[in-house]
């Protein structure tokens, strides 16, 4: 489910020896009722509520008519989709909505990021501070050489967020993200990001609401309105373990395979490609899609 800031996922892409680093988590444990919807694409609504307990999560709703359950085991990174009509499950999370994703990211001086786990293939240097639309960031130069060329990635992070404001990508596109001040969104303290994506002259903007606690989106829009997200009724406490257990009594069959949209076939849930797919903010995997 998560993965590594976005400039270090793009160039630890081949070293193999370095693994992962480890995946941030949410601020707390909680439950949420979370809607997410497309103007454009009505069938792709998705609404129901969530649970999230020590690295541990349960999704659970409709979503094109059928009721489904996603399960995520962060620790042991797995992840199971539920159809509890038929008593059916299938590993991973295909044709299934993805819950919001914590506002957390790996830091690029983590001990575990590939930074430090790489055996040099990818070298990263932290350049100064520098002020990211009113936001104290620790600017960090990472280069990775391969097939003869290198890769370069200017990074600002908010290090005590843990959070990327800004990313510059060697010949590809600048995505940042400007603080635009506290507000309280149905009884929550919320932090109000305006995330912006340049590209050849060319921008695209998308807005969200961060829950200063939980660290987790609670409304997020895209410039044009069309992509929506609301997380409401948060209750937060520990949650029971049997909320994520796999049943016994469920059979499991193969996952679905997904239409390719270049064939003009029909995608799943609204879009969350990461910050190299084009649309995301930088560092991670986001909802909606801008």
């Amino acid at each position: 489910m998560k993965q590594v800031t976005g400039a270090l996922a793009l160039l630890v892409v081949g070293v193999v020896a370095s693994p992962a680093a480890a995946a941030p988590w949410y601020g707390g444990e909680f439950s949420a009722e979370v809607t997410m919807s497309s103007k454009d694409n009505p069938s792709n609504q998705a609404t129901g509520r969530v649970f999230v307990g020590k690295g541990r999560l349960r999704a659970e709703g409709s979503y094109r008519g059928q009721s489904k359950v996603v399960l995520i085991d962060d620790t042991n990174h797995k992840a199971w989709t539920l159809l509890p009509t038929s008593k059916q499950y299938y590993e991973g999370v295909a044709d299934a909505p993805v819950p919001p994703q914590p506002d957390v990211e790996p830091m690029p001086s983590d001990a575990d990021s590939p930074c430090n786990t790489s055996a040099g293939q990818v070298k990263c240097s932290k350049t100064g501070t520098e002020n990211v639309g009113g936001v104290a960031a620790e600017k960090w130069v990472i280069v990775r050489a391969f097939q003869n060329r290198t890769m370069q990635v200017n990074l600002w992070v908010d290090a005590q967020r843990r959070i990327v404001l800004r990313q510059e990508a060697q010949d590809g596109p600048i995505m940042e993200r400007l603080f635009k001040g506290m507000e309280d969104v149905n009884g929550r303290q919320t932090e109000k990001w305006e995330f912006v994506r340049s590209f050849r002259g060319q921008s695209m903007s998308s807005t969200q609401w961060i829950d200063a606690r939980l660290r987790i989106p609670v409304r997020g829009m895209s410039s044009d309105q069309k992509y929506l997200l609301e997380v409401r009724n948060i209750q937060e406490g520990p949650q029971a373990d049997a909320l994520f257990v796999l049943p016994g009594d469920f059979q499991q069959v193969a996952a679905p395979k997904m239409p390719d949209p270049r064939m003009g076939g029909e995608g799943g849930p609204p879009p969350q490609g990461g910050p190299q797919g084009g649309t995301e903010p930088p560092g991670g995997n986001r909802y909606p899609p801008r």
